[in-house]
C-alpha cells in the first residue's frame, strides 16, 4: 500500500489542508484531539439502524425547547459518523434550514468556532471578515445569538473532550422555543452528564460477533475468494477486534491486500495481547507492515522493531502505556511510514541520528502529552488527523 492509498485509511490529510491559527491574543485552550473518522455507509449501519431511527426521533420530537443530543463512546465506535449521518438526513435538512457543524480541535479557540459558525450560517464578504476580526469574542456570541435566535438550527459540536469547550459556546445557542437542536459527540462522561438539562444521552456500544463479522465482510475486497482456512483466520481477527468498527475497519482493508493464507496467518500472529518479550519470536525478519493495538505492552516495544530489517510500515495504536519511546541509531533502517495514535502517557520520543533513514511520512493523533517531535521529524512529511500540534 503506498502512502496516499494510506492516508485513506487512516482519514489522514495533509497538514497543509488546514488553516492555520489567526493569531489573536485571545485565550487559548488546550485539548486533547481524537480522531474524526467518518467512512461511508457501512461503518455506521451495520448493526446500528435503529438507533439512527431513535436519534432521529429526538431531534425532530415535538419540543420547543432548544435541546442538546449527546453521543457517547470510546474512540472508534463511530460518534462522528453517526453524528453525520443523522445532520445529513432527508427528515433534519427538511425540518432545519439552518445547520453547521464544528470540531473541537486540540488547540481550540473559541472566536474561531464563532467565526465559523457565523460563517456557515449567513456565508461572509471580505467585509464581514475585516468585521469579524475586529470582534471580541462577546461581540461574537452577541451576533451570533441575534443570528440564530428566529431561525430553528442544528449545530453539531464535534470532539468535545471537557465541559469548558461546550461552556464556551452554549451562550451562543439560543433558545428561541422553536424546536433548535445541538448534537455534541464525546469520550468523557463528564461532558454529557452537564450538557443539557432536558437532552438526551446516547452511549454508543460495541458491535455483536455478528455484526462485527457482517462489517468485516462488507469491506473486505474479494471476500467470494475467502478459502475456509482463510475464513477461520479472519474470524479469529475480528474477535480480536472486540467489537470496535474502526478496528474492523482496518483489519479489513489490511487484509485485502494481503494474498493467500500464508500472509493471513502472519498478520493473524501480529494481532498481540501478550508482553514484548514474545515479539522476536513471532515476527520473521521479512515482515514488511507491523500492526500494534490495545497491546497494552508496559515496555517500549520500539528497540525490538526497530530490529527488523524489512520494516516498512509500522501503526503503534494504543498500544503501549509508558512515557518514553526510543529509536536507537542504526533501527527501522527501511521504515517508511509510522502512525503513533492514542498514547496518552507518552512524553518524551528519543531519535537516534542514524535512525529512520527513510522515513517518509508520519502521523500522530491522540498523543496529548507529547511534548515535541525529534527535530529531524519536522522536515518529513507531517501527516495528521485534523490537528497540528507542532
Amino acid at each position: 500500500m503506498d502512502i496516499s492509498r494510506k492516508r485513506e485509511t487512516y482519514g489522514i490529510t495533509n497538514i497543509n489542508s488546514t488553516n492555520a491559527g489567526d493569531g489573536t491574543s485571545n485565550q487559548v485552550t488546550t485539548l486533547r484531539r481524537t480522531t474524526s473518522y467518518v467512512d461511508d455507509q457501512d461503518y455506521i449501519f451495520v448493526g446500528l439502524q435503529d438507533v439512527v431511527q431513535k436519534l432521529l426521533a429526538q431531534l425532530l420530537k415535538a419540543e420547543p425547547r432548544r435541546s442538546v443530543l449527546s453521543i457517547h463512546g470510546m474512540g472508534g465506535l463511530g460518534k462522528t459518523t453517526l453524528a453525520r449521518k443523522l445532520y445529513t438526513s432527508p427528515d433534519i435538512l427538511n425540518s432545519f434550514h439552518t445547520r453547521a457543524w464544528i470540531c473541537v480541535s486540540q488547540e481550540y479557540n473559541t472566536m474561531d468556532l464563532l467565526r465559523n459558525i457565523i460563517k456557515s450560517v449567513q456565508g461572509c464578504t471580505k467585509e464581514t471578515l475585516d468585521l469579524f476580526e475586529r470582534m471580541t469574542e462577546g461581540d461574537l456570541e452577541i451576533y451570533l445569538r441575534d443570528l440564530l435566535k428566529e431561525r430553528k438550527y442544528l449545530m453539531v459540536v464535534d470532539d468535545v473532550w471537557q465541559r469548558e469547550a461546550w461552556e464556551s459556546l452554549k451562550r451562543a445557542f439560543p433558545d428561541g422555543k422553536n424546536g433548535s437542536r445541538v448534537i455534541i459527540t464525546t469520550r468523557k462522561e463528564d461532558v454529557t452528564e452537564r450538557a443539557d438539562d432536558i437532552g438526551f444521552v446516547h452511549k454508543l456500544r460495541f458491535l455483536s460477533q455478528e455484526e462485527s463479522w457482517d462489517l468485516f465482510c462488507r469491506k473486505l475486497l474479494n471476500v467470494r475468494s475467502m478459502v475456509p482456512e482463510m475464513e477461520s483466520l479472519a474470524k479469529d481477527m475480528v474477535e480480536k477486534c472486540r467489537g470496535l468498527p474502526l478496528a474492523i475497519v482496518v483489519l479489513s482493508r489490511l487484509l485485502s491486500h494481503k494474498k493467500g493464507l500464508n500472509e493471513w496467518q502472519k498478520l493473524q500472529k501480529l494481532m498481540l495481547g501478550g508482553k514484548i518479550e514474545k515479539l522476536p519470536d513471532l515476527f520473521p525478519n521479512s515482515i514488511t507492515m507491523m500492526v500494534l493495538r490495545e497491546s497494552v505492552l508496559k515496555e517500549d516495544p520500539m528497540p525490538i522493531l526497530g530490529m527488523l530489517p524489512n520494516l516498512r510500515n509500522l501503526y503503534l495504536v494504543a498500544a503501549y502505556g509508558g512515557e518514553e519511546i526510543m529509536c536507537s541509531d542504526n533501527n527501522f533502517s527501511q521504515l517508511e511510514f509510522l502512525i503513533l495514535g492514542d498514547l496518552e502517557k507518552l512524553e518524551t520520543w528519543h531519535l537516534g541520528t542514524s535512525a529512520m533513514p527513510l522515513i517518509k511520512g508520519l502521523g500522530i493523533y491522540d498523543c496529548p502529552n507529547l511534548k515535541e517531535i525529534p527535530e529531524r521529524m519536522k522536515d518529513v512529511e507531517l501527516l495528521k488527523r485534523n490537528y497540528n500540534k507542532w
